[in-house]
């Protein structure tokens, strides 16, 4: 296999460690009033109504295995985060640099704690799936999961098959893997970015900006962001394939 490891395909659990987070409790509050979510405090109400409508935030931690330029993955990054703030949130993104090039690292690149800190992994091709598959994500039975993979050398064919830029491609099925982590089990749509096999129809939808998430995804990515920061709660096996039609 070039780029990528062998049995990286299975790293499926979450590490629970305390992460620092670019978005404060504050921030959410006002959202899961409303919602009649927030619990935690009972004088939260006074000082929540005036606090300004941020949006909740999603860290990812990007490890590029699949030797794909800087310039590319900056260009998809920058798409991907569009997406999401069709959505109503933001992404900060770290990009992590093998072992080898970074010994001790920072601890964004060694631990993930769900929602709020994803991993995701760009490599070559699978190991086993399909040669259509786009990526994939790792979810538990409970629907938690914090990795997702991405196999570049379909989009490069996508590329050649389209001429959609492939940070374009590589920005919203990024977003879609994310999404699956976000969203949980059974994540699949019959429209939209979580459609779980895109054609032409998405893909030119995709080189618009048009290819999103539903109302319904962004609510519940939303909620389940700000409930899990109120609530302070880190929960942490199936897996969801994208995959591109021929």
């Amino acid at each position: 296999m070039t780029g990528g490891y062998p049995g990286r395909e299975k790293q499926t659990n979450c590490n629970q460690g305390e992460i620092m987070k670019r978005f404060s409790f504050l921030r959410c509050a006002q959202r899961l009033l409303s919602a009649g979510l927030f619990i935690a405090f009972s004088s939260a109400a006074a000082w929540a109504k005036d606090l300004p409508q941020e949006s909740p935030g999603v860290t990812i931690s990007v490890f590029n295995d699949s030797g794909i330029s800087s310039e590319i993955l900056k260009q998809a990054e920058k798409v991907s985060s569009q997406v999401f703030e069709e959505s109503g949130i933001h992404v900060d993104w770290v990009n992590c640099f093998p072992a080898e090039e970074a010994p001790g690292g920072e601890i964004a690149c060694r631990q993930a704690a769900f929602p709020q800190h994803l991993h995701l992994r760009i490599v070559r091709r699978s190991l086993s799936l399909k040669d259509s598959t786009l990526g994939i994500s790792y979810l538990l039975s409970d629907g938690t999961g914090c990795q997702a993979d991405i196999f570049y050398e379909r989009i490069e064919k996508l590329h050649h098959e389209t001429f959609v830029d492939p940070a374009i491609i590589l920005g919203h099925v990024a977003a879609h893997e994310i999404g699956h982590l976000l969203l949980g089990n059974n994540s699949h749509s019959p429209w939209g970015i979580m459609r779980a096999h895109w054609n032409l129809g998405e893909l030119a939808r995709a080189n618009k900006g048009l290819l999103l998430f539903t109302k319904s995804q962004s609510h519940r990515m939303t909620e389940k962001l700000c409930v899990a920061m109120a609530r302070g709660k880190w929960p942490s096996a199936s897996s969801t394939e994208l995959s591109a039609d021929d």
